[in-house]
């Protein structure tokens, strides 16, 4: 029997300051959206594209991204896809996916310690080359 697979992997650059909020419940709810690049050759020239991502993370592991992640910041997202759907105020049906965060690790000065998880905590991967290092000029905002 054929098995399905959902998983996100990827290094994004936030976009602006993670807003945490608390369910009913207490708890923390974060949403956050990254910036990711992408650059192909077209004719004889290399152009970039960028993709926005919006993500969303829960519990602790909320918490620890809304008291140490602001814009800017470089993290390496673990999760999976959820799309959901709605109808907007003149009954048109609407659609946004988001990727649920379960690993994220901070990759730059922004923060020190990744975090797996609500309980379990983990060293960020040591800085390595360009895909760790951006330049500044690289930033998509």
């Amino acid at each position: 029997m054929a098995t399905t697979f959902n998983k996100v992997i990827g290094i994004f650059r936030l976009g602006k300051d993670p807003e945490v909020r608390y369910s009913q419940s207490g708890l923390a709810v974060v949403n956050f959206s990254g910036a990711s690049d992408f650059s192909r050759k077209v004719k004889d020239e290399w152009q970039k594209e960028t993709e926005w991502s919006k993500m969303v993370a829960f519990g602790k592991t909320a918490e620890r991204i809304g008291e140490q992640l602001s814009k800017g910041s470089l993290v390496y997202v673990e999760g999976r896809l959820k799309t959901n759907k709605w109808e907007d105020k003149d009954g048109v049906t609407k659609y946004s996916t988001d990727i649920i965060v379960n690993v994220i690790n901070f990759l730059d000065g922004y923060a020190k310690k990744g975090y797996e998880g609500d309980n379990q905590e983990r060293q960020a991967p040591a800085k390595q080359g360009p895909a760790y290092a951006p330049e500044d000029d690289d930033i998509p905002f």
